[in-house]
């Protein structure tokens, strides 16, 4: 709801920007595309080791979140996370993770029993069969991360304003997207933003229905992956979230016991 909201809210920008006549001219596009190529982070934010940690217990099941888990630590965010010129969409960032994973992203779809379930498309022609939208994939990709997010301690990302970004505008598309303000380097992001120049060309739609075709490699057996989420969308949802707010406490009581040994540590040195 928050990114169709927000999607709404860059199509209302675009077209102030139209009427006002401020978009950026095709030259100092691609200007800005080269700089967004050459993309480096010159000091590092460095996440602490993880000390707790309850993925398995995501909506997509161990093997999803795992790899997501995996994906998140190869992203390098900047010790500073101020806005930048650009930032990085979702859209940018699920396209990553499905090079990195080998797989498009599974999402809910409903069943000949009118029940959602999380299919699996290893290639690009069952997408449209199950008539998936890149805008899907980039929505509950922002809900996956959000999930792993809450399932493991500490943090493995630093705190990062949401917010419209221009990154895919850069990269052609005709409206600026939902994403983080800051842009970080993440796994294969020249192979994505070469990828999305591409498609921008030919997609002018300010929806993102079209999904980009990827040449992927996947990460497991189709059989076995499939077997990681059976079970009704819903259910596995409702169990995620109760799992998350059981970490959340749990999180609470470590925090509180370091605190404690804090003191006590303190107090043993007077």
């Amino acid at each position: 709801m928050l990114l169709e909201l927000q999607t709404h809210c860059a199509k209302l920008m675009t077209t102030m920007e139209q009427s006002t006549q401020e978009l950026t001219t095709v030259v100092q596009r691609q200007t800005n595309f080269q700089k967004m190529q050459q993309w480096t982070i010159d000091v590092p934010w460095q996440p602490e080791s993880v000390r707790l940690s309850m993925i398995e217990e995501c909506s997509w099941g161990r093997l999803i979140a795992t790899a997501t888990l995996q994906w998140m630590n190869l992203v390098i965010w900047p010790q500073q996370t101020s806005d930048d010129c650009f930032g990085v969409t979702w859209l940018e960032l699920v396209l990553s993770f499905c090079l990195f994973s080998g797989i498009y992203l599974p999402v809910p779809r409903n069943g000949s029993d009118g029940k959602q379930r999380l299919i699996l498309c290893y290639s690009w022609d069952e997408l449209q069969l199950y008539q998936v939208k890149y805008s899907d994939l980039a929505n509950y990709f922002s809900i996956l991360v959000s999930q792993v997010e809450k399932l493991v301690f500490p943090k493995r990302w630093p705190q990062v304003r949401r917010g419209l970004v221009k990154s895919t505008y850069t990269s052609g598309s005709s409206t600026h997207s939902a994403g983080y303000t800051c842009r970080p380097v993440f796994p294969h992001s020249n192979t994505v933003i070469e990828v999305l120049q591409q498609h921008f060309k030919n997609d002018k739609s300010t929806t993102h229905a079209d999904i980009p075709k990827l040449t992927l490699t996947p990460l497991w057996e189709r059989d076995l992956l499939e077997a990681s989420f059976l079970g009704l969308w819903q259910k596995r949802s409702l169990k995620s979230q109760a799992k998350m707010r059981d970490f959340q406490q749990r999180i609470l009581v470590e925090k509180s016991s370091g605190l404690r040994q804090q003191r006590l540590s303190f107090g043993s040195t007077r």
